[in-house]
């Protein structure tokens, strides 16, 4: 639905139903989940439904976040309750489906159909599975309830994330650590009983898990001293332990460049008039602009407001939070889609208590309940990835813009190479330019050289893969102590699978593209839908035997590398070797501590 609706609230929920919570309400013949965007005063002359239930013990979002969803559903054209709960960490959002009962007649009917029968199969599971998922195609369920044989329900899964609990232990209001060891002087028996106590009595409660790890018999002596009074036992909820680490420690410096100060000057006093205003900060690589952005949200943090860090890449983001958590403490918040659901979802709700002063993360932190926003960075800000292609499709970048607009925060856009539009809103005056044209240091820049492999004999290039002047100044690198990073932009270990008869290649069912061989799962697999198959050396086109596979990704460049250099530890980063959580923090890490020698 594109409009909002209104509804009354009814007196004994008057003080739950604010902005921002979600709420039961009767929409036509059904229950639905809504947000409330606007409170309105006043008797309406129009009958109004009334709320049915208040789903939220606080809000989910602030209200200065509700012009933001609105411009966004009505600038991309789409639903702004879907907007929202695209917007919201997963787990939050109650899920409608549609739930079967079987009536009378069908059972009747179920009695004399065919027990193979497609009709006899979906009777027999409704009868069978009361109050589930109908399963697919939904349609036959339509059909067998106009033949009167199924009632179709509808219903909202409310199962989801909530906050982690925890059992903690803690000391029972009125005891005392020296009066109990007075009393119970013979009944303490086990050698580290007496720590145990002095462990339970500093602290204002302690994990339960904790105490057990720390104490080979600390289950024992809780419900020993439990059971004296001593002791109680309870549930709080706790923060999910995020990856977070500090990949390495990152002092501020003691002091910056003059292009450095230059900019920041400007910056700063922009952030003083607690305006809207929009920079292009155009830094070539190394020019020190991280340490600009460390300046800029120390001054908004400063000033008793917030920050967001907008970062294209998920692995940028957990550098950027250990970075910027070295520095800044514990208030800082990483939100992406990389982090669980529960992970999320205590971000998120950090985030909206205010307990947090910078967020960090991909284009999805970009409606990150921020209530007092004074600053946003969009870094990279040339990144295709900014630009959302499914769901609500719309361009990070430009949105964040607008957010800042309508907060009337400071919005920093910055970039070694910025994009034509966001140059060409410089030249017209929408945004004021920002250069920083000199690495720090005055170092120069790499240098770069092109080349072409395509004109080198077989006897040269091998297995066409790495070319001699790679490989001799990889050679050098390492004899020097040093470290080489190789990109490559194609995963996988061969880039497709030709029929040497017909020319086509193995293609997936759903999207038409060709498929990629992983040598490790020794499967080829679709990287756009997931679709997998195992390989096949006959062509589905032709049936010509033969397959034959052609092109490299990077899991054959480490293959390749591990043959030329068997003494060296080589390490690949990609998607399909980064899945499991942390992963990518850990390669990252390892590298940093010179762990790996060549990085694919």
């Amino acid at each position: 639905m594109r409009e909002t609706f209104l509804y009354a609230v009814p007196h004994s929920l008057l003080s739950r139903a604010e902005i921002g919570r979600r709420v039961s309400v009767p929409f036509r013949n059904r229950k639905v989940i809504g947000y409330i965007l606007e409170k309105r005063q006043g008797d309406h002359q129009e009958e109004l439904k009334e709320i049915i239930e208040v789903l939220d013990e606080e809000p989910l979002f602030p209200e200065g976040l509700v012009p933001f969803f609105q411009w966004m559903s009505e600038y991309y054209l789409y639903p702004i309750g879907r907007f929202i709960q695209s917007a919201l960490p997963g787990g939050l959002n109650a899920r409608p489906f549609k739930t079967g009962q079987i009536t009378e007649k069908g059972l009747k009917a179920l009695q004399r159909l065919p027990a193979q029968s497609r009709e006899a199969r979906r009777l027999l599971w409704t009868k069978n599975n009361p109050g589930k998922r109908l399963p697919s195609p939904i349609d036959l369920a339509h059909t067998l309830q106009k033949k009167g044989w199924l009632i179709i329900e509808s219903r909202t899964d409310k199962s989801g994330v909530g906050p982690l609990i925890r059992k903690f232990v803690r000391v029972k209001k009125g005891s005392d650590f020296e009066s109990v060891l007075q009393e119970a002087k013979g009944s303490i028996k086990a050698k580290n009983e007496s720590a145990f106590l002095q462990a339970v009595f500093n602290s204002e409660g302690v994990l339960l898990k904790e105490l057990s790890a720390r104490f080979s018999n600390g289950a024992y002596l809780v419900n020993k001293w439990t059971k004296r009074g001593v002791l109680e036992k309870y549930e709080a909820p706790v923060v999910r332990n995020l990856a977070g680490e500090v990949m390495f420690p990152s002092p501020v410096p003691n002091q910056l460049y003059d292009q450095q100060k230059a900019v920041l000057e400007i910056i700063q006093h922009r952030l003083k008039k607690r305006s809207f205003s929009t920079y292009l900060l155009h830094g070539v690589t190394g020019s020190g602009k991280t340490e600009v952005y460390y300046g800029a949200i120390e001054e908004a943090i400063g000033q008793g407001r917030q920050a967001l860090l907008l970062v294209p890449e998920i692995a940028l983001a957990v550098y950027m939070e250990g970075l910027f958590r070295s520095r800044l403490g514990n208030r800082v918040a990483i939100y992406h889609s990389g982090l669980s659901a529960g992970e999320r979802y205590d971000q998120w709700v950090r985030t909206v208590r205010g307990e947090v002063d910078l967020v960090i993360g991909a284009r999805s932190a970009l409606f990150s309940p921020l209530p007092n926003l004074g600053l946003i960075i969009v870094d990279e800000e040339h990144d295709f990835s900014y630009k959302q292609e499914e769901g609500p499709r719309y361009q990070g970048r430009d949105a964040a813009v607008v957010r800042g607009k309508l907060q009337k925060a400071l919005v920093i856009l910055g970039s070694g190479t910025p994009s034509v539009q966001s140059f060409q809103h410089t030249a017209t005056g929408r945004y004021q330019l920002l250069s920083m044209p000199e690495r720090i240091e005055r170092r120069p820049l790499p240098e770069v050289q092109i080349v072409d492999m395509k004109k080198m004999s077989k006897d040269e290039t091998g297995n066409g893969i790495i070319s001699p002047i790679l490989m001799a100044a990889m050679e050098e690198s390492l004899t020097d102590g040093k470290q080489v990073i190789l990109f490559l932009n194609r995963r996988g270990f061969n880039r497709v699978y030709l029929c040497r008869s017909c020319g086509q290649p193995i293609r997936c069912s759903n999207c038409d593209v060709a498929l990629i061989y992983h040598l490790r799962e020794d499967r080829l697999a679709c990287h756009y839908c997931g679709f997998h198959s195992e390989p096949e050396n006959r062509c589905s086109t032709c049936g010509h035997k033969g397959m034959k596979a052609y092109g490299f990704g990077t899991e054959r460049v480490e293959q390749e590398l591990r043959e030329v250099f068997p003494d060296r530890r080589i390490a690949r980063m990609d998607r399909d070797s980064t899945r499991r959580k942390g992963q990518s923090f850990l390669i990252l890490k390892r590298f940093s501590e010179h762990e790996i020698d060549i990085m694919v």
